[in-house]
């Protein structure tokens, strides 16, 4: 081999070390507080209504053993609807439509976050210059 090609093959293999190395140096460690996708449902069964949190791993395992995304309720093991939690009352509700908000919870009324559009600054029209184009 000549010297570039070993030059060349130091340098990937000591990146490559570089990089498991700070992978595993930054992996939580056993302990370590750690965010989890969760996802709240209510039971369909309107007698039951129970609602119920499903971790992305459970769901996700669901999915892989029934083939079906929707989890079972854990109270009466009917299938439930994800609905979205209320930040203020914690009440909660079902999407209006594609994932988005109501404007206001149908429980305690104040404006929910979902949407922000409405509550920025509009601009001002810019005046188009009169005169020559």
């Amino acid at each position: 081999m000549n010297k570039t090609i070993k030059l060349v093959l130091a340098f990937v293999m000591l990146g490559a070390a570089a990089f498991f190395v700070f992978r595993f140096a930054n992996a939580p460690k056993e302990g370590d507080l750690v965010m989890e996708e969760i996802s709240i449902w209510q039971c369909s069964d309107t007698k039951c209504n129970e609602v119920f949190r499903v971790k992305r791993g459970d769901l996700l395992a669901v999915q892989r053993d029934t083939g079906s995304a929707i989890p079972k309720c854990p109270k009466c093991s009917k299938l439930g609807t994800e609905v979205y939690e209320c930040q203020f009352c914690t009440g909660v509700f079902e999407p209006a439509g594609h994932g988005s908000y109501p404007d206001n919870c149908p429980h305690c009324g104040k404006h929910l976050a979902g949407d922000t559009s409405k509550d920025l600054v509009k601009p001002k029209p810019i005046k188009k210059p009169s005169g020559h184009n």
